[in-house]
């Protein structure tokens, strides 16, 4: 789900830098912070969930 999330954002960076005037290389560092953190994040949950234990969560 993490890849499709930044393929469906891809197509969308030119329009994105069109509405905040910004370059194409700016919006694309959203992209790349939100892998980043992805990164980092994933594995630190996978972790935890080991250490302490799973339990359901409904939404």
């Amino acid at each position: 789900m993490t890849m499709l999330d930044s393929t469906i954002v891809n197509i969308a960076l030119p329009k994105m830098a069109a509405i905040f005037a910004v370059s194409l290389s700016d919006v694309q560092l959203v992209v790349t912070s939100y892998m980043l953190s992805l990164a980092v994040i994933i594995p630190a949950t996978g972790y935890l969930s080991d250490t302490l234990g799973v339990k359901r969560l409904y939404l």
